[in-house]
């Protein structure tokens, strides 16, 4: 096997696009990451880690960062591990932690924790789910409509309080900063029952599907339904847009979500583990959104 780094998200995805495409759902997350830096660099302005894993079929796996946020890694444990360890041992880029399916992220945890004499601290263990097609269910009161401007005190709010109560909060500004930016490109939308009552937003894309995330419901507001009407009924508008599926993450000390999304359509692709790491000098972060 051999790791090839690429200079740029387009490079990357011309290595391994083909690789990232034949199971979409399980790698969502990298795919529309690569994409979001190649299509507007000033989402993730790096310098970013882009690597791909050569074997005698092709690409094998891939290793991502954009930094500050953990490293992502896809690739069976055994020799594909030691050659993004090496890599990244080589160079300056700081890995705060790592995000994969379950066994590959507990094998470069501890390849890496014996790499750089840091300590692995397992942080989330989540679930990714894909849907194709919507299963109809009882709708609560209110409809889906997109964010608009006034509503931007709302997202704001609402993806701040998503952050902290996920524990994934990249900070509070980052966080209502992230919030406008989906707002500005249309990607919220909210259940309206005769005012705000939860938020939803497409948070990547790849070729054939949607990523949806930043679910939130006030507490308030919560226990009626609204949640899984809206994200049933966004589902299948990205259906009708022409999107083959769609993609979410849960987190499995959840039970709320992981109860939810499987009553509009969404069925279990793959579970995946965040780890951090610790060591002196190094913090840490990271998010899925």
């Amino acid at each position: 096997m051999r790791l090839y780094r690429a200079t740029d998200a387009s490079t990357f995805l011309d290595m391994a696009g083909d690789f990232l495409a034949k199971r979409e759902a399980e790698r969502n997350l990298p795919f529309s990451v690569a994409r979001q830096c190649a299509e507007d660099p000033g989402r993730y302005p790096g310098p970013n880690y882009f690597a791909a894993i050569e074997g005698n079929e092709g690409v094998e796996g891939v290793a991502l960062m954009t930094p500050p946020y953990r490293l992502q890694v896809f690739v069976e444990p055994g020799p594909g591990i030691a050659l993004v360890v090496n890599d990244l041992a080589g160079t300056e880029w700081p890995v705060p932690g790592v995000t994969g399916p379950e066994a590959t992220a507990r094998a470069f945890a501890a390849a890496w924790a014996v790499q750089r004499g840091a300590r692995a601290e397992p942080r989330h263990r989540l679930r990714a789910f894909e849907l194709t097609r919507v299963t109809p269910v009882p709708l609560a009161p209110g409809a889906m409509r997109p964010a608009g401007s006034t509503d931007l005190p709302v997202v704001e709010r609402w993806y701040r309080a998503f952050e902290s109560e996920a524990d994934r909060s990249p900070g509070e500004r980052r966080a209502a900063e992230l919030g406008a930016r989906a707002l500005r490109a249309g990607r919220v939308f909210l259940w309206d029952d005769n005012e705000p009552v939860t938020q939803a937003a497409i948070v990547g894309i790849t070729p054939r599907g949607v990523r949806i995330g930043m679910v939130y419901t006030p507490p308030e507001h919560r226990r009626r339904g609204y949640a899984t009407a809206l994200v049933g009924v966004l589902s299948q508008r990205c259906l009708d847009d022409g999107r083959s599926f769609c993609f979410l993450f849960t987190d499995l000390a959840n039970p709320v979500s992981n109860a939810i999304y499987p009553k509009v359509g969404y069925r279990p692709v793959t579970d995946f583990e965040e780890i951090d790491f610790t060591a002196a000098g190094e913090a840490t972060q990271g998010r899925i959104d």
